[in-house]
């Protein structure tokens, strides 16, 4: 992993022992170790609030920014948001942070077994034929929309089936 954010934090923060002087370690947290059926790591999900660590500056309603974020000072708002998303990645790794590559292979197997292959083939239906199809094709603009809006009748509404979506998320979860 390159170390372009933290170069003073080794790859990931050690497990040390309670007796460790070294400031970027854990004394008490060791993933490893087993608490009843299941590790530390399983017990304890690290979190991490992303809006708040990485795009705040400290500025609260009595003052100035009291800190600067290298990962924010690109022009580009493009490249500011993509320095800010490999500083948030290099600093989950530092601390050890396994929930997004859990939520990666979840991911992966609701792809793999189509759970949700035909719900999402009948909800998006509309993209690849007629006006759907202008609009992701790029071919429509926003006043060509709003017309086409308007020139409709009411819509039909028809349940988006939350919590049947939700159960199936939650069961590979």
């Amino acid at each position: 992993m390159m170390t372009r954010f933290f170069p003073g934090v080794e790859e990931r923060i050690p497990f040390e022992g309670k007796d460790s002087k070294n400031p970027l370690a854990f004394r008490y947290y060791d993933r490893h170790q087993r608490v009843g059926t299941k590790t530390m790591a399983e017990h304890l999900r690290f979190s991490v609030a992303y809006w708040h660590t990485f795009m705040g500056d400290g500025s609260d309603m009595f003052g100035a920014p009291s800190f600067a974020r290298e990962w924010r000072t690109a022009a580009n708002p493009l490249d500011r948001a993509k320095a800010t998303l490999e500083a948030a990645f290099e600093f989950f790794q530092k601390l050890g942070m396994d929930a997004f590559a859990r939520g990666l292979i979840i991911a992966q197997r609701i792809i793999d077994d189509r759970v949700l292959s035909s719900f999402v083939e009948e909800r998006y239906s509309s993209f690849r034929t007629g006006f759907g199809a202008r609009i992701m094709s790029g071919q429509t603009g926003l006043a060509d929309i709003d017309k086409w809006i308007l020139a409709q009748p009411h819509p039909v509404l028809k349940s988006g089936r939350q919590e049947m979506l939700e159960n199936i998320i939650n069961a590979y979860v």
